[in-house]
């Protein structure tokens, strides 16, 4: 398997919805005061949530967050690289015909390592300066899809 991207990583963990990846998976689940528990792939407890914020999977028992590679990992008790296969090959499963994602969701332009201050450089003397590109630009060019960012790599 080639290398795998930064960009390609984060868009994995980021831009795959964790509910859906676990009804995907056909973890069991329960609905708990309005809300939705799955069955932890590590402990078998249902005392769990998923944070649609950060896109991940708590158990509390287990005291662990799980990302959607994670997730696939504990599930399918297979390692992080077959895991990563098995989310592109997932990803791709909700592509329809016509080469959009059927989530029609639109992403954020991100860097292939998240700078903390997206609107600094660095120089070579590692203090921060600002960005030279205008504001504008920025502004006109923030948003691509999931599809965009895997095809990039």
């Amino acid at each position: 398997m080639p290398r795998l991207s930064a960009q390609t990583l984060y868009a994995l963990r980021n831009y795959i919805n964790i509910d859906r990846l676990i009804t995907q998976l056909q973890i069991p689940t329960q609905p708990l005061n309005a809300m939705m528990r799955f069955q932890c792939p590590l402990c078998a407890h249902f005392h769990t949530a998923t944070h649609p914020n950060t896109n991940l999977a708590r158990c509390f028992d287990c005291r662990k967050n799980l990302n959607t590679i994670e997730l696939v990992m504990a599930v399918h008790h297979t390692p992080f690289l077959k895991a990563v296969a098995w989310l592109q090959q997932y990803e791709k499963s909700l592509t329809d015909s016509s080469g959009t994602t059927q989530s029609q969701r639109v992403l954020p332009k991100r860097r292939a390592t998240p700078n903390p201050n997206p609107l600094a450089t660095h120089s070579t003397d590692g203090k921060a300066k600002p960005a030279q590109q205008p504001a504008s630009k920025i502004a006109t060019s923030n948003l691509i899809t999931i599809k965009q960012i895997l095809n990039k790599r």
